[in-house]
């Protein structure tokens, strides 16, 4: 099934049986223009999810009528499934695909054998009959029953949800969560659904209520409005959001409604939102109280194992100056020696100033001569490809954190935490910039009072993606020892040169490492695309290999963004032949052997974090599923593989370009950068500044006249809401 398009009405929803005969026309995005049968009467069908249906076999489509200027009526397809099958062989091949628990192939031949081609109603309908046979018995008929009884239940939904177009895959969590009562639950009140990790958000739900006759101000509305502002901030970085913020994000929200009736109404109402149970207000600080529970708690953890004792062992720098062939300057020799006297600290500085250089002498100094064992010190970063790097400049094993606290897919959380901490002496994390506040405090519950932690990261990259400013509020606070590092010890380094004149706030210029190529304000972006794409394949000629490339971007869409850019550079850096299989995920977008990907949200279950990067592997069934199993796309991450179904790869996208976001924690040999005024909200210092030190040999910067004086004018942007400052000075 396909993830849709939004719309802004309800779609009459059909359902037709048939069969698809043929596609004409298969467009980059996985959009296709196909033959069918519907209803026994031949029609021209249309849609992503066409890709992913089988030719010429029985299905059931799910859809709406369309009418195309040019080529006539049109039916969309939204999404399909398999009927149940009629014939013996048919059903037996059904019931061994369709992950009925204790019900596979051998058992599924003993049932078609037994009941024939009436099977699938008796197995719903008779579970009695079902019992009577041999070594079945009346519990596993029961479960069958209502197993096959779901199936048509979760139906109902799937359908309703559709019109809404809304991926199928929300139903089905619906209905496992409530049940043949999930379509009562969402018709009731819609405004639900932009609550816990359904994720639809507020607009989808109100057309849902308005469209069921809710009223325009109806208290649900309201603090459904109200609780969509918090949300909203949180995928912004912010925690918490003044009344005067929600109250505006409203107006424009409620725009069936004049701005001073919306503020009247909110206003009236907030007395009543400060007494819903997921809410909490203070000093005109809004926030979800999961949020200031984990600013609290994470506070108090940090403050709580700052007061504790690190040993004061001197250091004898004779001995580790030869044996890691470094002269520690006074700086590096002040960080290190922080790092042993401190039970908690952090080293901040650019590239080039020393902090691997550091890293290595502390884990030199603790496994050589304080006879630490190497198995109690930990190294974890936020990505697997920032773990990978840790590990191969320090020699030293580094794992993700999400993998240090062993997440369990089982318990939908940490099994690391205050009541089973981490085993470990000396705790090293890496990368914190790119911490959130969820994961800083999941970390700091699982560190035990004994445990030495060390911090390493660069307070002048961009934030994490996730809410709050962690690496930075605790700089701020005055509560941690912080070892800034200011020397550039890459001084020959073109971009390192150009990091540190971003940093003292001189616009960079071109030199041996950084080539820039610079273009009027207001430049037709086509011509610039085709200026990049030109650049990246003669860089490619001169002996680049393509691996070794990577496309940096501010924005998602646009002639410079990853939706436009991604699709040549893949013709560039993977070229396949038309009869080459491929692999539509839900959503349309379409895979291949051999292609770049990344994973953007979080799948804990399969060991993959939200920026992993990867390669497609194959498009293969897994043999496990049996014969007639559809393809799987099969991924290699850095440190195993994982199978994607196409509900499950709706989460993956090409990664020949990304956004400097998702950039973080990785390095690249060649990164090519196009910098210009469509990034204009994002156009801050620490976003250039983050992309230019993602490139260890060569960076291509293609920008608009002024654009980095803008942003160097601008700075960082403007702070993130938060209070965890605030809470670790209260705690001192």
């Amino acid at each position: 099934m396909s993830f849709p398009r939004a719309t802004t009405e309800p779609r009459p929803m059909e359902r037709l049986e048939g069969q698809l005969l043929a596609i004409r026309y298969r467009h980059a995005n996985g959009w296709c223009i196909g033959q069918a049968t519907l209803n026994a009467q031949s029609t021209q069908v249309v849609g992503h999810v066409l890709s992913t249906i089988p030719l010429r076999k029985p299905q059931v489509f799910y859809g709406y009528w369309v009418t195309h200027p040019q080529y006539g009526r049109q039916f969309q397809v939204q999404a399909t499934r398999t009927p149940e099958p009629f014939t013996p062989s048919g059903i037996v091949r059904y019931l061994a695909t369709i992950h009925c628990p204790h019900l596979g192939p051998k058992t599924a031949r003993k049932l078609v054998d037994a009941l024939g081609s009436e099977t699938l109603l008796v197995l719903r309908e008779h579970p009695d009959q079902v019992a009577a046979l041999p070594r079945i018995s009346a519990q596993r008929a029961r479960q069958w029953q209502q197993f096959f009884t779901n199936q048509h239940d979760q139906e109902a939904i799937v359908v309703w949800l559709l019109q809404w177009d809304i991926d199928p895959t929300v139903a089905r969590r619906l209905f496992d969560h409530h049940g043949a009562k999930a379509l009562d639950y969402v018709q009731t009140n819609p405004y639900a659904l932009t609550q816990n990790t359904w994720g639809i958000g507020f607009h989808v739900a109100d057309r849902m209520a308005l469209s069921l006759g809710w009223e325009p101000l109806s208290p649900e509305r309201l603090e459904a409005v109200w609780r969509f502002g918090l949300q909203t901030a949180l995928t912004q970085g912010d925690c918490y959001q003044t009344t005067a913020q929600l109250q505006h994000q409203a107006e424009t929200l409620l725009t069936d409604q004049d701005a001073e009736t919306v503020r009247t109404a909110l206003t009236a109402g907030a007395d009543r939102f400060a007494q819903l149970p997921d809410l909490w207000v203070d000093h005109d600080q809004w926030r979800l109280i999961w949020v200031d529970r984990l600013e609290r708690r994470l506070a108090h953890a940090i403050h709580t194992h700052h007061r504790a004792s690190a040993t004061d062992v001197p250091i004898d720098w004779s001995w580790l100056e030869a044996q890691t062939h470094v002269h520690y300057d006074a700086a590096q020799q002040e960080a290190l020696l922080g790092t042993l006297h401190h039970p908690f600290s952090i080293i901040t500085g650019g590239p080039g100033t020393g902090k691997t250089t550091i890293l290595h002498g502390l884990l030199t100094w603790l496994t050589q001569r304080a006879d630490v064992p190497a198995t109690a010190i930990a190294l974890a970063a936020p990505t697997a490809r920032a773990a990978q790097r840790m590990t191969a400049v320090t020699h030293h094993p580094a794992q993700t954190m999400h993998r240090l606290l062993e997440w369990s897919a089982i318990d939908h959380g940490f099994t690391r935490h205050a009541d089973r901490p981490l085993a470990v002496t000396w705790l090293i994390v890496d990368e914190v910039s790119m911490v959130d506040l969820p994961l800083a405090d999941a970390l700091w519950q699982a560190i035990g009072p004994n445990t030495q932690v060390l911090w390493i990261g660069d307070e002048h990259q961009l934030p994490s993606v996730g809410p709050g400013s962690i690496l930075k509020d605790v700089i701020a606070s005055g509560q941690v020892p912080v070892f800034r590092l200011h020397r550039n010890f890459r001084s020959t380094s073109g971009i390192s040169v150009a990091a540190h004149h971003l940093l003292a706030g001189r616009v960079i210029q071109a030199n041996d490492e950084v080539a820039i190529t610079r273009y009027a304000k207001g430049v037709e972006k086509a011509s610039v695309q085709a200026a990049l794409l030109n650049q990246v394949q003669s860089a490619h000629a001169d002996g680049i290999p393509w691996d070794a490339m990577q496309i940096l971007t501010p924005i998602h869409r646009g002639l410079l963004g990853t939706e436009a850019l991604n699709p040549p550079l893949r013709d560039l850096m993977n070229p396949q032949p038309d009869s080459a299989p491929s692999f539509t995920a839900q959503g349309g977008q379409t895979f291949r052997s051999g292609d770049r990907v990344m994973q953007t949200r979080n799948a804990y279950a399969k060991n993959v974090v939200n920026g992993d990067l990867g390669f497609v592997q194959a498009i293969r069934p897994d043999p496990e599923d049996g014969d007639d199993a559809a393809p799987k796309l099969w991924v290699q991450f850095p440190d195993h593989v994982v199978t994607f179904t196409t509900e499950d790869a709706r989460h993956l996208q090409l990664a020949y370009a990304m956004t400097v976001h998702k950039s973080q924690g990785s390095e690249y040999p060649v990164v090519f950068f196009p910098l210009f005024y469509d990034a204009f909200v994002t156009l801050h210092r620490n976003l250039v500044y983050t992309a230019i030190t993602r490139a260890k040999r060569r960076l291509y910067l293609f920008t608009e006249a002024s654009a980095i004086w803008l942003a160097l004018r601008r700075g960082d942007g403007a702070a993130r809401q938060t209070t965890l400052t605030e809470r670790l000075t209260e705690s001192s």
